[in-house]
């Protein structure tokens, strides 16, 4: 079984104090990939407007994957809070989804190995009673296209290469999911799913066993009970006859 990456995990109201910020991403290892959150708490501080750079090296690109959103909308569902993904429409529809579908990358952007993206959150209730708004949560993924500078390097199905420490590991990072394949160059499924395939049939058999074990000691309590009856009638029947 293949173990989890680490991930660093970044919170931008811990890294954005002054409105800006840049993170930067290794074109290989455990650094070529990392979480980044709105906040480490609950709910996401309010009042709060940052411009953060995401950077690959050059000759690389930036994947981000999205894997939650929270945020408050106004009646007419325009957007309270946002995060702004390069120049795109601001994004604050709740979303939740462990597999990181949806995702954007920096290919078409001038350089092509940066995203800017654009956190804002508008003002409101005290943040002690504000709970529930957890803001957002991506990953983001430095990765290559064309020939392989690193011969392992992983492969996805839509051509970018990735470290190969970043599959099968619940994120994203080629974003067409091929990383996370249970067949396919990934694999995921093969050692992963043996475990608990294994775990479930030997709790069948064992719920089998037990089942078969008290249906045979009812069975033979039962049998010892008639047995039990039938002596003691019979025992009475001489009894009757001499009486009568």
């Amino acid at each position: 079984m293949k173990a989890h990456t680490f991930y660093f995990v970044d919170d931008l109201e811990t890294e954005c104090p002054n409105g800006s910020v840049t993170f930067h991403l290794s074109d290989w290892g455990a650094k070529s990939a990392a979480i980044l959150k709105a906040t480490s708490h609950t709910s996401f501080m309010l009042q709060m407007h940052c411009k953060a750079r995401l950077e690959a090296p050059e000759g690389y690109a930036v994947m981000i994957s999205l894997r939650e959103i929270g945020f408050r909308t106004y009646i007419d569902g325009s957007c309270k809070d946002y995060l702004q993904i390069q120049n795109r429409r601001p994004m604050c529809e709740k979303i939740f989804r462990k597999d990181e579908e949806r995702h954007f990358d920096s290919l078409s952007n001038h350089p092509s190995n940066i995203i800017d993206i654009l956190y804002h959150t508008g003002d409101g209730l005290n943040n002690k009673t504000f709970s529930g708004y957890p803001g957002f949560t991506f990953t983001f993924t430095a990765f290559a296209k064309g020939p392989r500078v690193n011969q392992s390097a992983f492969e996805c199905i839509n051509e970018n290469l990735i470290w190969p420490g970043l599959t099968c590991d619940g994120h994203n990072n080629c974003g067409d999911l091929s990383d996370e394949d249970p067949y396919g160059d990934a694999n995921c499924g093969g050692s992963l799913s043996q475990g608990p395939t294994v775990l479930m049939i030997l709790g069948i058999l064992i719920v089998f066993v037990l089942i078969v074990m008290c249906a045979a000691t009812l069975l033979c309590t039962r049998n010892e009970t008639v047995s039990r009856i039938r002596r003691r009638t019979l025992s009475y029947i001489p009894r009757l006859r001499q009486s009568a």
